[in-house]
This record gives structure tokens, C-alpha cells and sequence, in this order.
């Protein structure tokens, strides 16, 4: 019984080192930020916004120019978002969530 745990134990160190190793090599996802939507209007207009992704006309993922990854909530249908995005140059995409 005395051997059975001993080997149990080297197993179970085995595995967490193996675990610690693998997790260091997974690709780390970047923070989003919160910003409000009358700062992301802001941020079009400055041309610091590079993409945009609109999830159920709601929700909105974009990505700064330098590579910051944010999201903001539309409090009310803004018909003219589109317009700025395009004016200023933003690749906008759409996604349905089901």
C-alpha cells in the first residue's frame, strides 16, 4: 500500500508540473476595456479606433490602433453610427448571437 501512495503522489506532482507548463504556453487574450459610448464616439472622431465588431445592434468589440481591445454598450438605435465608422475609416463587421 506504502508504494501505491508513492506513485499516486509522483503522479500527481507529474501532472501539476505538466499543467503549469502547458498553461504558461497558451496564448493570453488581451483585457478589454469599458469605455462609455460617448468616449468611443470620441475616439472615432480622433481616429484611434481600427475595427469594430456589432453583436444584435447592442454590443460593440472593437480594437484601438494600437491594438487595444475594448467594448462598449449602444444605449439607444444610433442611425448615423454607421456613417461615422465609415467616414472615419473603421472596418465594421456584424454578428447575430442566437
Amino acid at each position: 500500500m506504502n508504494d501505491m501512495v508513492k506513485n499516486l503522489f509522483l503522479w500527481l506532482i507529474i501532472a501539476l508540473v505538466l499543467v503549469s507548463v502547458f498553461s504558461n504556453f497558451n496564448p493570453h487574450q488581451n483585457a478589454v476595456d469599458r469605455v462609455s459610448y460617448s468616449q468611443f464616439l470620441k475616439d472615432i472622431k480622433q481616429g484611434t479606433v481600427q475595427s469594430v465588431t456589432v453583436e444584435d445592434d447592442k454590443l460593440i468589440h472593437g480594437v484601438s490602433k494600437n491594438n487595444r481591445n475594448f467594448l462598449t454598450y449602444i444605449p439607444l438605435p444610433d442611425y448615423a453610427l454607421l456613417d461615422q465608422l465609415v467616414k472615419y475609416d473603421v472596418d465594421v463587421s456584424g454578428k447575430k448571437v442566437c
